[in-house]
């Protein structure tokens, strides 16, 4: 069980971390500031870096003290949006499956397309690489390059 450090003030929760420039969350981390222990227990969550991707869980996740400017990375490489959830921490040195943001969630990348032949239809290139990921694909728009996908934990 990971043990998080107590609040000085039982009505103050263990905000999250996120400073990275250009990611945006929802809720704010303005508001997640405002939320209890308890409430940050369970939370609905997502975040973005708008035009690139987008991770939206689709359970609730446990923030509390999470410092998601270590644990989240999304950004560009080689002209493909990437995601990275990185869940190497907890007792054991993994967090398991089904723990703080190693759970379910769907992960949107935008404008996946290929640069040298912009109208070509690359659906079948997704699936296949969707299914290498192993991960359950969703959809791809070949004209806006949005595909999206879902992940059992990370």
């Amino acid at each position: 069980m990971l043990s998080l450090p107590k609040s000085a003030d039982p009505k103050v929760g263990l905000t999250p971390r996120l400073t990275k420039p250009g990611y945006v969350c929802s809720p704010s981390m303005e508001k997640l500031a405002q939320l209890l222990d308890e409430e940050l227990r369970s939370v609905k969550f997502s975040v973005k870096v708008p035009g690139v991707a987008k991770i939206r869980w689709l359970e609730p996740v446990d923030l509390r003290g999470l410092d998601l400017d270590k644990i989240l990375d999304i950004g560009v490489e080689n002209d493909m949006p990437y995601v990275e959830v990185c869940c190497d921490y907890g007792l054991d040195g993994v967090m398991k499956p089904n723990t703080g943001l190693n759970k379910k969630a769907q992960i949107t990348f935008y404008k996946v397309l290929n640069k040298n032949e912009p109208t070509e239809d690359m659906t079948d290139v997704i699936i296949a690489r969707t299914k290498q990921m192993g991960a359950e694909f969703v959809s791809y728009d070949p004209k806006s390059g949005k595909w999206v996908i879902r992940v059992n934990h990370f």
